[in-house]
């Protein structure tokens, strides 16, 4: 039976290259995140894994490591900037005012990024390219941030 410090020192960049291999698309950061937080997974369930074999702690890390790099990858994705690249079609005042009826409704922060977007007039098709979802999700928080809005 190897400690997991062993089976770090020896395993390490093997994981870090199969979880950029699997996770695509994101920078190196994400990718060391992922892996370590898989290694931190293992130190804290270390009794529940089952420590006798090597194989399986190599596996388990592996597998928690790419699972963790797609959420990760997916939830920076889903982070735009509400003010980022966007054309300027409301002055100053308005688009403060706007933001702070927003925050204020209670609205999630998903809903409030899509809200906003629709107020200044982007299709839902062109808010679900930039915000990396679908045309229904975001039809679907446009609607729930209206009723939370009462408009």
């Amino acid at each position: 039976m190897t400690s997991v410090e062993e089976l770090y020192r020896s395993h390490a960049s093997r994981v870090r290259r199969t979880v950029r291999s699997a996770v695509r698309d994101v920078d190196g950061a994400l990718i060391e995140d992922a892996c370590q937080d898989a290694w931190l997974t293992v130190i804290r369930n270390l009794d529940r894994i089952r420590a006798g074999e090597d194989g399986r702690l190599y596996a388990y890390v592996v597998t928690t490591a790419i699972r963790r790099g797609w959420k990760l990858a997916a939830r920076e994705r889903r982070t735009t900037a509400l003010e980022a690249e966007l054309p300027d079609r409301l002055d100053a005042e308005e688009r403060a005012v706007a933001l702070e009826r927003l925050r204020l409704t209670g609205a999630s922060e998903r809903q409030r990024r899509m809200l906003w977007l629709h107020a200044l007039g982007f299709s839902h098709a062109e808010i679900a390219e930039a915000t990396a979802s679908t045309r229904r999700t975001v039809d679907r928080q446009v609607q729930r941030g209206r009723r939370r809005l009462g408009a």
